[in-house]
């Protein structure tokens, strides 16, 4: 299986802080308009393969921007608590997860949604 495809089934999986906010509306991709809310979307922004003199990948670099999504800041905010606290758990022998930064990303004043924004590098 893909990167992508793990994450999307080990983020919908029932029975979780993030499951029970969710459901299964973790996308790749943009926010889809009159998508119900909460959700969470998430897209790769980088990868970049380790690659040696010796020409084989030995490892790839993926940086993913996961996105938060919800009708209140205090929900957002807690989209985004249990979604770090699900990606916690993602980390095996043949992924390595780190956090790199969450922050608010503004919206327009007329656009009834809020949006809280985490980037993490994961290495396969």
């Amino acid at each position: 299986m893909s990167l992508e495809s793990d994450l999307k089934s080990h983020l919908q999986t029932a029975a979780t802080s993030l499951y029970l906010l969710v459901g299964t509306r973790v996308e790749y991709g943009p926010l889809r308009q009159a998508q119900a809310l909460p959700a969470v979307t998430w897209h790769v922004v980088t990868r970049a393969f380790e690659q040696p003199v010796s020409r084989a990948v030995t490892g790839t670099l993926t940086h993913l921007q996961f996105d938060c999504w919800d009708d209140d800041p205090a929900g957002a905010e807690a989209v985004c608590a249990a979604l770090k606290s699900r990606l916690l758990t993602f980390t095996t022998s043949a992924h390595s997860l780190t956090f790199e930064g969450e922050w608010e990303v503004p919206e327009p004043e007329d656009v009834p949604v809020f949006h809280r924004a985490l980037q993490v590098a994961i290495l396969t």
